[in-house]
């Protein structure tokens, strides 16, 4: 009994720092326990595991479309540029939902390189979930749904800023742009 007040005082001690949000259904007693993560930190990860090996759920739902969840459990693999290049035409939609997924790709491989592990409270969360025997839901929309919506939100001056040439000259990125050369004009701006 001693380890089960503990690990109900972890959890108090996780809502009180506004890290866990818990709901109950009171006319079935039925339980949310939801996890705020930031997608590129380790105490996240961390978090994460404790919390599913405290409550030991059931399900456990991931903010992840099938897609992005079979690519996080596969890990990374660095690709040729050639590779990036044919994902690249091969995104769905037009030249800036191509180029917001470029940007976003990039992005991640830097955090990558700078040491971090984007998304590891996602793969750290469906791991503790198999090794527990609990069902994994999948709850976000395909990835291409999203960048098609974040596309219509943001203006091209965004995207050039995720890709960390803020200062480049807008001239350069449409010539870029035109000559069918993006990556290569990107490159080249940074």
């Amino acid at each position: 009994m001693a380890g089960w007040a503990r690990r109900a005082d972890v959890i108090k001690q996780f809502i009180a720092m506004g890290r866990i949000a818990h709901l109950k259904n009171s006319s079935n007693g039925a339980e949310i326990f939801l996890v705020g993560t930031a997608h590129v930190s380790a105490k996240s990860a961390e978090e994460v595991e404790e919390v599913i090996g405290i409550v030991k759920p059931d399900i456990v739902a991931v903010e992840l479309c099938e897609e992005r969840a079979k690519k996080l459990l596969a890990g990374y693999h660095d690709t040729s540029l050639f590779q990036k290049v044919q994902e690249f035409m091969k995104f769905p939609g037009g030249l800036k939902q191509k180029v917001v997924h470029l940007a976003l790709s990039a992005s991640y491989q830097a955090m990558r390189e700078a040491g971090l592990e984007p998304g590891k409270e996602f793969k750290v969360a469906m791991e503790e979930a198999k090794a527990r025997r609990a069902g994994i839901l999948l709850i976000d929309q395909r990835y291409d749904v999203t960048i098609s919506k974040l596309t219509k939100a943001i203006r091209i001056r965004d995207v050039i800023n995720l890709l960390g040439i803020a200062g480049a000259d807008m001239e350069q990125i449409v010539e870029g742009l035109s000559s069918g050369n993006l990556i290569e004009s990107i490159e080249k701006l940074k």
